[in-house]
């Protein structure tokens, strides 16, 4: 009888484990924008999909909105899209107004600064979130900011937080609006930018974590059973730049829950531990990146180990396991100067289903930067510059707001996503390139036995100007540069079964 017992605990197990892993959460499984850039007339809209094994890409034509930078949407667990905002109106999954989903925000800054159309988006960045409700299995809050205007001192400020309330229980599935534009916290001092939630230790409640402006303040709110409120405050950690701050970086909880993170340019990385059932913050740490002013992003990496932190030209990481934060500090990569046709410098970052952290520019381009391998240390995790190339303009600093919704699974993302819209992921640094700078022939050294020749190539100037289109037959073949004026050119490589390699080489004297 013991015998027995124990195999169909053995049995019970083994299901329970099954379906664990066939149940993840893909709530962030859609990354949803749009533009009308007078590039591309008429609102086109992308959305991708991790959801497989590759991430894919469709294109949406005639959209019922466009983003400015605030963007949000959510599926169901399955990765089915259900909705998504820019942060003025709610639109479906058949991307159509949701009903009552119109004015989602107000305000004189909508008047004057928009004219009060709401399909052109609203001010602001990671200044939205969707989160489930834990009572109610079809509503979901929509976390949002007031942007008001002072005209006594010329300048932009925001009023506090406030939810909206969508149930997808009306109209079949396509949801409604039930209430709208309700604060909970009604403050002055609210930062633009840095609005973050992680799940409760319970695994049903939320904390949404916003930083005050001019003040080293946390505000913590939580969404439960109960409804949403304001639950704590807490000051902790240094100050900051009164003007480099607001809207200029990035706040994120990581993956495992553990660490609460804040970097600006200006401010540099302020970390601490986080504790997911009291939202307590503690052992204050931080790194000094030196470098000008600029917009900014971060990430953790899904190992939550290391953070990586974008200031317009630069990239760099840290070791949080590292005793001295600031000395494990190293520069990743610089910016290329590349334009795609507008400067792909670097800004917002958000870490993707497939185990990748994703990075969108401060101008409207059609590639993304790409860290492949985040959970590597220093050069080895891969970074590539413009290694997502899209089909159409992204709007500027334009990525979907999520927490991590997998933070108690035991897979964090998805490894197995193995291909970026239908082109096998390379190792672009297992490349060798001599010599290099050249004034007559530069070789492209490539690992026959891992490589698909013919292999096409093209080198690119600064400004994105084709200088050369071939294609290399083997290793020994290399490209004659001796017509080319002296300076730094990007080449972009693909084999013939679609594998991709891009990187700089210099054309001048030796």
């Amino acid at each position: 009888m013991l015998t027995m017992n124990l195999k169909y605990l053995c049995i019970g197990l083994l299901l329970m484990i099954s379906l664990s892993s066939v149940g993840q959460s893909k709530r962030d499984y859609n990354w949803l924008t749009a533009n009308n850039s007078t590039l591309s007339p008429g609102i086109e809209g992308l959305l991708l999909n991790f959801d497989g094994d590759k991430l894919t890409k469709d294109t949406l034509n005639d959209m019922p909105v466009r983003f400015l930078s605030n963007n949000a949407n959510i599926s169901d667990d399955d990765g089915n899209l259900l909705f998504y905002t820019n942060g003025c109106m709610v639109v479906n999954r058949n991307h159509e107004i949701m009903e009552n989903g119109e004015g989602i925000s107000d305000g004189i800054a909508l008047e004057l600064f928009l004219n009060n159309d709401c399909t052109l988006g609203y001010n602001g960045v990671q200044d939205l979130l969707i989160l489930p409700d834990p009572a109610f299995e079809h509503g979901y809050y929509l976390i949002h900011k007031l942007t008001e205007y002072d005209t006594v001192g010329d300048s932009l400020y925001i009023e506090g937080l406030r939810y909206s309330y969508i149930d997808l229980s009306y109209n079949g599935g396509l949801g409604k609006v039930t209430d709208k534009r309700n604060f909970f916290l009604k403050e002055q001092d609210i930062m633009s930018s840095y609005l973050t939630a992680a799940l409760h230790e319970n695994g049903e409640d939320w904390w949404i974590i916003q930083r005050a402006n001019y003040r080293n303040l946390y505000y913590k709110c939580l969404i439960s059973q109960e409804g949403i409120a304001v639950v704590d405050s807490q000051f902790i950690g240094d100050y900051y730049d009164p003007f480099w701050s607001s809207a200029f970086g990035q706040a994120k909880i990581s993956p495992d829950g553990t660490k609460y993170a804040y970097f600006n340019s200006e401010d540099d990385l302020l970390l601490f531990d986080f504790d997911r059932s009291t939202a307590e913050f503690s052992n204050f740490r931080k790194a000094e990146v030196d470098v000008t002013p600029a917009f900014s992003g971060m990430e953790f990496s899904p190992n939550s180990r290391f953070i990586y932190m974008s200031t317009q030209d630069s990239l760099w990481q840290v070791d949080t396991w590292d005793d001295d934060l600031q000395e494990s500090l190293v520069l990743i990569d610089t910016w290329d100067g590349v334009g795609d046709p507008f400067p792909t410098t670097f800004h917002l970052m958000q870490l993707g289903p497939d185990c990748r952290i994703y990075m969108c520019s401060t101008s409207g381009t059609k590639s993304y930067h790409v860290i492949n391998k985040p959970n590597e240390k220093g050069a080895a995790c891969d970074f590539v510059e413009r290694g997502v190339q899209l089909p159409i303009y992204t709007p500027v600093a334009n990525f979907p707001n999520f927490p991590h919704f997998r933070i108690d699974e035991d897979e964090i993302c998805d490894p197995g996503i193995t291909s970026i819209l239908g082109v096998p992921i390379a190792v672009s640094r297992d490349l060798k390139v001599y010599p290099n700078p050249s004034s007559d022939m530069i070789y492209f050294e490539l690992d026959e036995a891992d490589v698909a020749f013919p292999v096409n190539i093209e080198l690119l100037q600064y400004d994105g100007k084709q200088v050369y289109k071939g294609s290399l037959q083997n290793s020994s073949q290399g490209v004659t540069v001796s017509q080319m004026a002296s300076g730094m050119y990007i080449y972009y490589m693909t084999d013939d079964a679609g594998k991709r390699y891009t990187g700089k080489v210099v054309v001048g004297n030796d």
